[in-house]
């Protein structure tokens, strides 16, 4: 029984010479990496650290990293932690025509691509892929820049920042040590 050949959405949009969509069949691929040890307060804090992995507006992430102690020792662990990007350099962005000017360091979606990874209250200490956010990064999702899963109308040609926060009840937090990594492709 022969069945009908057909072509990925990449694939057709390559042979229709429509780049936008195929942009990843070459590149680059880049490792952005950076490491905190946690203090127990600023754990409860909930505050946002932001890392020194950078990735430029036009990357196209494929995975999401974290390798890290056990920062939560209670038996009904709390943490949760949400990894976003930030503003390395002010620039200005245009969504649905309208501009906004965005402050240095500026956190511009704190969850933007993961949303609540537990990851750190596991009592080894590991190294995880940790899963995109499906409300952001859905399979549709995969091949777009960073700046369009802003929802950015053009690309603003900067760099973004990975921001991390971690909130956990005050009991429980434990201070340790956590790796960020991001892989991305570039043109």
């Amino acid at each position: 029984m022969a069945g009908e050949t057909s072509k990925t959405v990449v694939r057709t949009a390559r042979d229709s010479d429509i780049k936008s969509e195929a942009r990843l069949s070459k590149g680059k691929l880049v490792e952005a990496v950076d490491y905190h040890s946690y203090l127990t307060t600023e754990l409860e804090l909930a505050d946002a650290l932001l890392t020194e992995v950078r990735l430029p507006s036009n990357a196209i992430i494929s995975e999401v990293l974290l390798y890290v102690d056990d920062l939560d020792t209670n038996a009904t662990e709390t943490l949760a932690m949400d990894f976003g990007l930030y503003a390395v350099h002010k620039f200005t962005s245009v969504t649905s025509g309208t501009k906004t000017i965005h402050a240095k360091d500026s956190v511009l979606d704190a969850d933007l691509l993961v949303d609540g990874d537990i990851t750190a209250q596991d009592g080894n200490t590991k190294s995880e892929s940790l899963a995109l956010d499906a409300a952001t990064a859905g399979p549709d999702d995969l091949y777009k820049a960073v700046w369009e899963l802003l929802g950015y109308d053009v690309d603003p040609h900067t760099e973004f920042g990975l921001v991390v926060t971690c909130a956990v009840a005050a009991a429980t937090a434990a201070a340790g040590d956590a790796k960020f990594t991001i892989r991305y492709a570039i043109d």
